[in-house]
């Protein structure tokens, strides 16, 4: 199988239930955009924070125009530590988690062996998910418009993402997603849950659905932060552009602090 991934480009497809994903839409539906009063409560009070979707340039809808529920990624491990009140969507959440890591694990064992990963200053036990995932929803003609990769955007959390995941939650006929460098246009088919690579050479956009709303999933498979402090000595290295990428000209600059 570790070939076979290989040849497919790094791309694996995994799939979680149709009740995942209708409970993950309803929790989506349910949950109320940010106040002025929700902003200021941290995660650990308030574990779903729903928004504007924004991309690694902030808020333009000419780069991603969505409405975004960003979960906690402390939900599924310490769920007891949360209101009462969100129990019922902390348990849609881990229940999402204990599906995509079944994906996830086919995934790994699959490709990577035992004797290189010493060599590569890392174990499978490092790499976990250490950020909150997006459920994203998408009107038609909205849409993540611009390509992009997810490990451009310059945070100790963006320099850790190693592979990226994503689930259809509904079908979308036409609002598959596009990969540049492959030429190749996934399908967005519900429960469908696709993993790759988070570098530049997985570069996407979401195809724009003219008829149908959309509704995905989204988050990222890190190394351990530790990991990256040793292979990134220098802190605050800063490559722009972040995460989007214009076909016709871009400009890439360096900024480097000292530590």
């Amino acid at each position: 199988m570790r070939k076979k991934i290989a040849r497919d480009n790094f791309f694996h497809e995994g799939q979680v239930s149709d009740d995942v994903c209708n409970n993950l839409i309803q929790l989506h539906e349910d949950i109320p955009y940010l106040t002025d009063e929700t902003k200021e409560r941290d995660e650990y009070s308030f574990p779903f924070r729903k928004a504007k979707g924004i991309s690694g340039v902030g808020y333009n809808t000419d780069v991603k125009d969505s409405v975004d529920v960003n979960v906690a990624h402390m939900v599924w491990h310490v769920p007891s530590a949360y209101p009462k009140v969100f129990e019922p969507y902390i348990d849609v959440c881990i229940q999402y988690h204990q599906e995509l890591s079944r994906v996830i694990r086919d995934y790994i064992n699959s490709l990577w062996v035992h004797d290189l990963l010493p060599e590569m200053g890392s174990t499978r036990q490092d790499w976990q998910i250490r950020e909150g995932i997006l459920i994203q929803k998408y009107l038609p003609n909205q849409g993540f418009k611009r390509w992009h990769y997810e490990r451009g955007h310059i945070s100790i959390n963006a320099l850790a993402r190693e592979l990226v995941f994503m689930t259809y939650l509904n079908d979308v006929p036409d609002g598959g997603t596009e990969f540049h460098f492959q030429n190749k246009t996934i399908k967005a088919e519900k429960g469908k849950t696709l993993i790759w690579p988070a570098g530049f050479t997985h570069t996407h956009r979401g195809q724009i659905s003219k008829k149908h709303v959309k509704y995905i999933v989204t988050g990222w498979i890190h190394d351990n932060y530790q990991n990256i402090k040793e292979k990134f000595p220098i802190a605050g290295i800063n490559i722009l552009p972040s995460r989007v990428i214009t076909p016709k000209k871009t400009k890439y600059e360096v900024q480097i602090t000292a530590i």
